[in-house]
């Protein structure tokens, strides 16, 4: 592409449900249908980490905290029915922290021991399912992460109205995995079905909205519909802004991506402001060490831009 852009400096953002409310107030917790729409154990969690992350990042340090509590839970615990929310929820944040194998060993023992522990509750294999989808997503495993998104989104069509925001973001979550796949007619309908069910849902104006917008606009941006991805960053922008529950990571994401439709369109200027606002929330939500947060500092530094902060 033009300007030396790289398809893969674009970020992108996918719907995940935690199950239930977290038992710890500490762990970020986002605003839409569900309670931390974005997000993901590998046994029992091994204290010498924390000497690998940044202490400087409070949520960091949080999420940590969390994990140690809940996973001394899970290492106890055998026949419990809550041990599937409290697994799926122990992944997210992993994942928040870029542990995708660890994110996705946790994962992939909820999915298959979920009807030991809850044979009942079909959505909430669902809800394993997508984010385990989506661990697959990020380390490259597009078509283990397409079967195993196609059965979640089976079993929602199978178990809920099919307005439900949930079946939305079962549509938005297979539709980026098509987009990874080159498949790009397919992932644009599904983008399109996911948004025509937000929109005329109760929450219009959800971070799961501006996830599906984000990711529409990264496909039409990778088609070279440049106008037509700014106009839907900007949509999501607008969303995560009206957000007040605290800083909005995903936020950061999409600072990064209208970053990037600047850059294409020469606007450097504009593009490094875009760069610093992604970089300050990320820093903050994720810790300097996270995989985005890298990957905008290099989108900066490609600027040409020295700053001390990088």
């Amino acid at each position: 592409m033009g300007n030396g852009l790289q398809v893969n400096n674009i970020l992108s953002t996918r719907s995940m449900a935690t199950n239930g409310v977290s038992s710890s107030p500490e762990v970020n917790q986002k605003t839409g249908n569900t309670p931390d729409p974005r997000t993901f154990i590998s046994g029992e969690f091994n204290f010498d980490q924390e000497n690998s992350v940044s202490h400087t990042n409070p949520e960091r340090k949080n999420q940590l905290r969390f994990i140690a509590k809940e996973s001394d839970t899970i290492s106890r615990s055998d026949e419990n029915q809550g041990l599937p929310t409290i697994i799926n929820n122990v992944a997210v944040a992993y994942r928040n922290m870029g542990l995708y194998e660890e994110a996705r060993s946790l994962l992939e023992y909820g999915v298959k021991s979920f009807y030991r522990f809850c044979p009942t509750n079909r959505i909430e294999l669902a809800t394993l399912m997508d984010n385990l989808a989506a661990v697959y997503s990020d380390l490259d495993m597009c078509n283990q992460a397409e079967k195993i998104a196609k059965r979640s989104l089976n079993i929602r069509e199978m178990e809920l109205d099919p307005k439900s925001a949930e079946i939305a973001i079962s549509y938005d979550n297979l539709g980026l995995i098509y987009s990874q796949q080159g498949k790009f007619k397919e992932a644009k309908k599904l983008y399109h079905k996911a948004l025509e069910i937000f929109e005329s849902s109760r929450y219009p104006h959800s971070i799961d909205v501006a996830t599906c917008l984000n990711n529409l606009a990264t496909l039409l941006f990778n088609n070279g519909e440049i106008q037509g991805a700014k106009r839907h960053y900007l949509r999501a922008i607008a969303i995560g802004r009206k957000i007040t529950t605290g800083i909005v990571p995903e936020l950061g994401i999409y600072f990064n991506n209208l970053a990037e439709v600047h850059r294409k369109e020469g606007d450097l200027q504009t593009a490094q402001h875009l760069f610093d606002l992604s970089l300050s929330v990320l820093k903050e939500c994720y810790g300097s060490d996270h995989p985005d947060t890298v990957l905008v500092k290099e989108n900066l530094e490609g600027l040409g831009v020295n700053k001390d902060y990088l």
